[in-house]
């Protein structure tokens, strides 16, 4: 968990305080706690990971002493942020009996340590609500939890858990997506829509971490690439010059070449390009596409010309607006707006192409390798 802050008493610092409580008022006066419930939090340079099971055990027989509890849950959490490598900190949420109103924490101090303090705050019919909430807060099984314990107040059998609770737990990165769908599916109501918000940020951080290493190993191949002949460079000029002019629409270039060729490698060296591995791919799909992020566009290893002619007037880079993803509901329709996209095709000799094909022909510049298109060395 997060390191704690200063505390309310004591030369401990602070655990940061559950949604449900406010930090204990301090004054020219002095301390003073007064409530039914607090959570109480415990920080000490000794609480190491080695001590973990003598403390715990230590812990809870302190809890168990205090007669003055009603109900009580404790944990025991690596402090993440925490310079000290495997330091612990111990949170306590206490109910007790009768109301407390205390200038000093001295019957919470335990292994010579003065806990801060974050009572809950409520009032009437919320009152109780707000408790639970304090007590799930502590047995919840966040990031870094170690150890759990309860005098017998659990949830979901003696008390509700509400979603928002989980929410709040998710939103501030306490808890795994694995915990807060196996709390939310326990809760039972609006499961179906917290497990979709789950299922939509795995997929969002599953893209991203492949992002994040695909372009870590694109920088360490990058020493690799070879110039290309600059004979190859010149063939590219003619497709390459069009774009210094408005036009109502705009050839595409295709690069076309046996398999080891660099044909892609060329395609992707002309600027930052989006690419669309097409292979067998019915339409183009270019929902990732960003014209403030992307310079071209490279549709690689296209298999057949079809994939081409089914979207002539976008391949034209024309000024239309174009909808892709179309079905019968059209719930996944969207469009796209290329003009003056720069549009780079690589074809296989093996692929189903006719370089002949006359609406090819007329609307493409094509560049024919007949060999590795970059320099060896000498």
């Amino acid at each position: 968990m997060s390191e704690p802050g200063p505390a309310s008493q004591g030369s401990a610092p602070a655990a940061p305080t559950p949604p449900v409580a406010a930090r204990v008022p301090s004054s020219a006066r002095g301390f003073r706690l007064r409530g039914r419930a607090c959570l109480f939090t415990y920080n000490s340079p000794s609480f190491v990971l080695s001590s973990l099971e003598p403390l715990w055990e230590s812990f809870l027989q302190f809890l168990q002493a205090l007669t003055l509890l009603c109900q009580w849950t404790a944990t025991v959490e690596k402090s993440l942020r925490s310079t000290l490598t495997d330091r612990l900190h111990f949170h306590v949420f206490a109910e007790f009996k009768k109301a407390v109103d205390w200038t000093s924490l001295a019957p919470m101090k335990w292994e010579g340590v003065l806990p801060n303090a974050a009572p809950a705050v409520a009032r009437g019919s919320f009152q109780r609500a707000v408790v639970d909430r304090g007590h799930f807060y502590v047995w919840a099984n966040k990031v870094g939890t170690e150890k759990v314990a309860t005098s017998g107040w659990e949830p979901w059998l003696d008390y509700r858990v509400r979603g928002v609770w989980l929410d709040d737990l998710w939103a501030h990165h306490k808890i795994t997506h694995d915990v807060y769908e196996d709390y939310a599916c326990k809760a039972r109501v609006g499961f179906c829509g917290r497990q979709r918000q789950v299922e939509t940020i795995r997929e969002r951080e599953k893209k991203a971490d492949m992002e994040k290493k695909q372009a870590e190993v694109a920088k360490k191949l990058a020493p690799l690439q070879k110039p290309f002949k600059p004979e190859v460079l010149a063939l590219l000029e003619p497709w390459q010059s069009q774009y210094k002019q408005d036009l109502p629409r705009y050839k595409f270039l295709v690069l076309f070449g046996g398999s080891r060729a660099g044909k892609s490698s060329l395609a992707k060296s002309l600027g930052r390009a989006f690419v669309q591995t097409v292979q067998n791919a019915g339409a183009p799909d270019l929902r990732g596409h960003d014209a403030a992020q992307h310079d071209l566009i490279v549709f690689d290893n296209i298999n057949d010309q079809q994939f081409v002619l089914d979207q002539r007037a976008l391949f034209q880079a024309n000024n239309d607006v174009h909808t892709l993803g179309e079905s019968r509901t059209g719930i996944y329709a969207y469009h796209v707006w290329l003009w003056r996209v720069p549009m780079v095709l690589t074809v296989d000799t093996s692929a189903v192409w006719d370089s002949q094909e006359p609406w090819l022909a007329a609307n493409s510049f094509e560049v024919r390798l007949a060999g590795p298109c970059w320099a060896e060395e000498a």
